[in-house]
């Protein structure tokens, strides 16, 4: 490619031929960009694919698994007495101590405490 290039051309030879190989290495770089785009659209789909597959699976799993029913011992809105609880709590890839934290955070961003709805 360089081998045409000469010091002796004329500047107009030189000016067009530098403006070949920068034309060149731009439509390559965008080409480039092109491909790069088309194979994130194609990966994210086939990852959106396998994702509602498996959620698929997981809904017939879960269907399967009946929700233990909820007792509600006390109104909505009422406290329970310091001795009384509403039930146990199921931590699902937290330990408590984390889980504790996460819970006092969010009772302390409420502004009337713990025990009111959200």
């Amino acid at each position: 490619m360089f081998d045409n290039f000469d010091m002796g051309m004329p500047l107009g030879e030189k000016l067009v031929f530098a403006l070949q190989v920068s034309l060149f290495g731009i439509i390559m770089v965008f080409l480039l960009l092109i491909i790069l785009a088309v194979l994130i659209m194609i990966i994210s789909r086939v990852v959106r694919l396998g994702e509602n597959l498996a959620g698929k699976k997981g809904k017939k799993n879960a269907a399967s698994d009946e929700p233990a029913p909820v007792q509600q011992s006390a109104a909505a809105g009422t406290p329970l007495p310091g001795t009384q609880s509403q039930g146990t709590l199921e931590l699902d890839g937290v330990d408590e101590p984390t889980a504790a934290v996460i819970m006092a955070t969010r009772a302390a961003s409420r502004s009337t405490g713990c025990c009111s709805n959200p």
